[in-house]
């Protein structure tokens, strides 16, 4: 169980165990979970480097609390992860530093690599009062325009996303009937 009686504490782990979806049937068996667990973690570290992309570019438009906002909750999985393995006595710092160095340095070079980007955009905005990239409504790209826009990509995106979800349910619905 729990490494800890606290009880707020327990029910945050029940409500993650839920979430994650462990004991699920969905989970198939062990080369299946351990596949599932694999596309997560990809899916995870995509998510977060593309958070930083969507960051940055914020912060290259003048919008520089809101680009920190995406980096926050972007980094609230790994924070996450690092909570959740606490409550198992399973060390992340430990197992970080067995990483394959190749794979360290890559991830620092990335996340370096944002960071210093991200404060060069906005100690400019700061500094000269206007954004590396003006989006403002005299260029005809107003704020209004700019909501929209992200509504209609963010809907389009779903629905893409909902039907590849639903071809791979009916291949893999197909497969398994195949097989059995």
């Amino acid at each position: 169980m729990s490494p800890t009686n606290d009880a707020h504490s327990g029910a945050l782990k029940r409500i993650a165990d839920s979430l994650s979806g462990f004991d699920d049937p969905s989970m198939g068996d062990e080369r299946q979970r351990e596949v599932i667990l694999r596309a997560y973690t990809f899916a995870m570290q995509l998510g977060l480097f593309l958070s930083f992309a969507v960051a940055l570019l914020l912060a290259v438009v003048g919008l520089g609390f809101a680009s920190l906002a995406v980096v926050v909750v972007a980094g609230t999985s790994s924070w996450a992860a690092v909570w959740y393995c606490a409550r198992e006595n399973v060390s992340m710092p430990m197992l970080v530093n067995r990483a394959n160095p190749r794979r360290k340095r890559l991830t620092l070079f990335v996340t370096g690599a944002f960071v210093i980007a991200w404060v060069a955009a906005r100690s400019f905005h700061v500094l000269t009062g206007a954004p590396l990239l003006s989006v403002d409504s005299d260029r005809g790209v107003g704020e209004a325009s700019t909501v929209v826009g992200m509504l209609v990509g963010g809907g389009l995106a779903a629905v893409v996303v909902i039907l590849a979800m639903k071809r791979a349910e009916k291949r893999a619905t197909r497969k398994e009937m195949d097989e059995g």
